[in-house]
């Protein structure tokens, strides 16, 4: 019986050394690849920081975005300030967005033939001309309309 219980242990003794060292040698192998495939990421994050260093340093890489807005009305109505305000406020949609993804022609279309409420009466919007670049400019008159209700 003592014979059979030290056969026993040395056969689990050797299973686990034997399983051991297989799980070395697996898992060794495996670490190694995952060091090697990290290093190379290290690599490729480096390279792709540099890239980004150079196009922030060169300036013709940077967009130029709508930074404020003016409204100049040409007529002298009583509501003028109200009425610069609330064409202010449509504006207001379009400060950050790049110059170069506006179009002058759909900003004209967007404002022009537009029905405006300021002081208790509306007016029409005529556009004159769109500036678009850091300041997104319009040119406006506008016209009331009598016998509009306002809502």
């Amino acid at each position: 019986m003592r014979r059979a219980l030290v056969a026993g242990s040395s056969v689990l003794v050797l299973g686990v050394v034997l399983g051991a060292s297989l799980t070395l040698a697996l898992v060794g192998h495996r670490l190694e690849t995952l060091m090697m495939e990290g290093e190379s990421l290290i690599f490729i994050v480096q390279d792709r920081e540099a890239a980004l260093g150079r196009l922030r340093q060169n300036p013709s890489t940077h967009w130029i975005t709508v930074r404020e807005t003016s409204v100049i009305l040409e007529n002298d109505s009583p509501d003028r300030k109200v009425l610069e305000d609330g064409i202010k406020g449509l504006l207001a949609s379009f400060i950050g967005r790049r110059v170069e993804d506006l179009d002058p022609v759909l900003v004209y279309e967007f404002f022009h033939g537009r029905l405006v409420e300021a002081g208790g009466a509306i007016y029409t919007l005529e556009v004159r001309a769109v500036f678009i670049s850091p300041r997104l400019s319009l040119y406006i008159a506008a016209a009331a309309r009598p016998g509009i209700p306002v809502e």
